[in-house]
């Protein structure tokens, strides 16, 4: 009874152990990752006046970040000294352009008739299939205006100590939402770092 008591002191007393060191050596890799934050940011005036665009820029900006992997994410206050690096971003424009669409013509399939027919297998089991046929049809696409939002920017990934920019991404990209265009630049810069870094 002693022995059994005893064995279970001492798994109890590893299962301590390794939980500490385990702790420990997380801790250890987290140091030693350097501290990302972010820096300055510029928008166009039609952008920084309204506080939706200036909202979900950062929420993009910020959210994404967790793709990242060789850095400690610093979400916290702007321009933070603690950081190792910074991301800096200049919006140059952003603005939504109308296009006109012209009407065409265009194809499409078109069900004629259709017929299931029915059958029992070697099994006596009831099969079903169903026979159609299609044709061609055309038809007018009438002409439309289509809104799109352009963006053109610098984001750039610099190292705080030495003012050196490791990463330089100039975009200039245009997308059916606003919302989408902020998305699809910001993974783009994001995958630059894990590539560079």
């Amino acid at each position: 009874m002693t022995s059994i008591k005893k064995y279970f002191q001492l798994t109890i007393m590893g299962c301590i152990l390794g939980a500490f060191c385990f702790g420990a050596a997380a801790s250890v890799m987290a140091a030693e990752k350097k501290q990302l934050g972010f820096g300055h940011i510029q928008m166009p005036s039609n952008v920084a006046n309204d506080e939706h665009k200036v909202k979900s820029f950062y929420y993009v900006l910020k959210k994404n970040a967790r793709k990242i992997k060789e850095f400690n994410i610093n979400y916290g206050g702007i321009n933070d000294a603690s950081n190792d690096y910074v991301i800096n971003v200049v919006m140059y424009n952003c603005d939504t352009r109308k296009e006109w669409r012209e009407p065409f013509a265009d194809t499409r399939t078109k069900e004629v008739w259709s017929k299931d027919y029915k059958w029992k297998d070697s099994d006596g089991k009831e099969r079903t299939r169903t026979v159609a046929r299609y044709e061609s049809e055309a038809y007018d696409v009438p002409g439309a205006y289509i809104f799109k939002t352009y963006i053109k920017a610098r984001f750039t990934l610099v190292d705080t100590k030495t003012n050196t920019i490791l990463v330089d991404y100039n975009p200039a990209l245009d997308g059916y939402k606003e919302i989408d265009t902020y998305t699809a630049l910001v993974k783009n810069f994001y995958k630059m770092i894990n590539k560079k870094v």
